[in-house]
């Protein structure tokens, strides 16, 4: 981040605020999974099949 070479600014890497984010998109991800999967586990196969 010197590109002049003035100013020396030392970079860290967040590691917990990553950790959090991989663990909040894995949990959002799961529960959107869970919601049409509910909702066809309860249809007829054929129905569930083409449903949109």
């Amino acid at each position: 981040m010197s590109a002049s070479g003035i100013f020396k600014v030392a970079y860290t890497f967040p590691l917990a605020g990553v950790l959090a984010a991989i663990a909040a998109g894995l949990i959002f991800g799961v529960l959107a999974a869970l919601i049409p999967a509910r909702q066809a586990s309860s249809m007829e196969i054929i129905k569930a099949l083409r449903y949109e």
